[in-house]
Parts: C-alpha cells; sequence; structure tokens
C-alpha cells in the first residue's frame, strides 16, 4: 500500500536510494524497483505533488537562493548578444540551466552522482567499486535539425536529447529550448522515480507514449512555475498547449 502524500523528507530518502540504485535496473525491463530493492516507491501522483512541495519552497524568488540563482543565470545568457548564434554557448547555457532547474524542481537528483555499471563517464569520473560515477540524467545537445523531434528523453541511456537547430539551419529561441527540456525532465523523472507497477500508471503516465495524465498535470505545473520565475513568451505559449494536453487527457479517461 503506497502512502497518499509522503513527508517530503522521508521520501527524498527514498528517492535518493532510488537514483543511488540505478545501476542494478535494466532501463527497459518491466519490474518494479521495489522489487528488486525492498525499497519504498512512490506513484506518479505522489512524485508530482513531491515536486509541488519542493517547489513550493522555492516560491518567492527574492527570498529563495535556488531560485534566485536560476534566474541570475538564465539572466546571463539571455543578455548574451551571440547565443543565438553561438552552439557551444547555447550548450553551456542548457546545461547550466537545467542544473538549476533541477535544484528547483527536483531535488537535485538529475545530476546527482550515481554509479553505472560498464560505462566510463566523459565527464568527470569517478571510479568506486569497479563502477564509474556519472550523472543520474545526462543533456545531450546535438547541433543539428531532426527530421520530426525537437527533443526526446531517451530511457535506455537516461540521455535527455535536444536538437537546437531549426530547419533553416538556425539556432531555436533559448526559451523555447529552455521548455523542451523541462519537457523532457518530467518525463525523465516519471520514468526513473514513479512505480511503473501501479495499476494507474498506464493512465497516468504511459499512456499516449508517456504523455499520460500525471505527466501533463506535473509539466503545466513545472512550466507555470518556470514563466512565473523567468518569463518568456514561449514558456507561457508552452504551458497554455500542455495545459490543453492536460484536459483532452482527462477527457479521454471520462
Amino acid at each position: 500500500m503506497r502512502p497518499l502524500a509522503p513527508r517530503k523528507n522521508e521520501a527524498l530518502r527514498h528517492l535518493k536510494r532510488i537514483a543511488d540504485n540505478r545501476w542494478r535496473i535494466d532501463p527497459v525491463a518491466d519490474v518494479s524497483y521495489d522489487l528488486l530493492t525492498n525499497d519504498l516507491i512512490y506513484s506518479a501522483r505522489d512524485i508530482a505533488r513531491l515536486v509541488k512541495v519542493h517547489s513550493e519552497g522555492t516560491k518567492t524568488r527574492t527570498t529563495s537562493t535556488a531560485v534566485q540563482n536560476l534566474h541570475d543565470t538564465y539572466l546571463k545568457y539571455a543578455a548574451e548578444e551571440d547565443l543565438q548564434e553561438n552552439v557551444e554557448l547555447m550548450t553551456e547555457a542548457l546545461t547550466r540551466c537545467m542544473w538549476h532547474f533541477d535544484q528547483t524542481f527536483f531535488f537535485g537528483l538529475m545530476r546527482r552522482h550515481v554509479r553505472h555499471a560498464g560505462s566510463q563517464p566523459a565527464h568527470n569520473p569517478k571510479l568506486a567499486g569497479g563502477l564509474a560515477r556519472y550523472e543520474l540524467i545526462n543533456l545531450d545537445v546535438r547541433d543539428r535539425m531532426h527530421r520530426t523531434l525537437k527533443a526526446q528523453w531517451d530511457p535506455t541511456i537516461d540521455h535527455i536529447i535536444i536538437w537546437v537547430r531549426d530547419a533553416d539551419g538556425n539556432l531555436r529561441d533559448f526559451d523555447e529550448l529552455l521548455g523542451d527540456m523541462l519537457h523532457e525532465m518530467c518525463h525523465a523523472w516519471m520514468d526513473r522515480f514513479s512505480d511503473s507497477m501501479d495499476e494507474r500508471h498506464e493512465r497516468w503516465v504511459d499512456l499516449d507514449d508517456g504523455h499520460g495524465e500525471m505527466f501533463w498535470n506535473l509539466l503545466v505545473f513545472v512550466l507555470q512555475r518556470a514563466h512565473g520565475w523567468l518569463g518568456g513568451a514561449a514558456l507561457l505559449r508552452m504551458r497554455d498547449e500542455a495545459r490543453r494536453d492536460w484536459t483532452e487527457a482527462r477527457a479521454r479517461e471520462v
């Protein structure tokens, strides 16, 4: 029986253990994490609630160090004159903003260094017990366009992939790229930390290629909060689009 409203500190201990035991879990295996580790894992609804509770603690930009750092980082890169022409600078901006989004929404778990069997990370490797340490979720910025996708969460390699070029070969808008990154971070959060064996998981998460009701619930909240902190017409537009998709997802269940 899963608790409906896990206490934040207790839940965070369980979530950290899930992250730290990532190397033990086949990314595509149809098996519940808690069956392998005898640990507790929460439903998609509960981990969406946890993000909201955590984010509520950083609601006021002027009094929150985490949000202030996000805001300052965003403004720093948005003010760069050549941001839209320099892919290295854009990659740096997305990487830094992902780190701050992780702190403000996802408890810093996505960029947490965890053990990984059989892999030698390219960035900051630390070896322990024969296993390399790398970030739980990696950002892969690709300097080209994709024929059909703008961004993708790939659970088989724990990568968020973002294609930064548009059809004309130009770098896409910074705010739009941030919105796409947040979209994929919500996918990663649901995939890595919610109970896939929960009987409601299909409609809450897996429906429509990972776009179930609780995914949209979380994404709308995240985009709304990000827009409140950073502004930007693209984030507002993407929030409205996500809200519409959330409404449609709920209507399909009626």
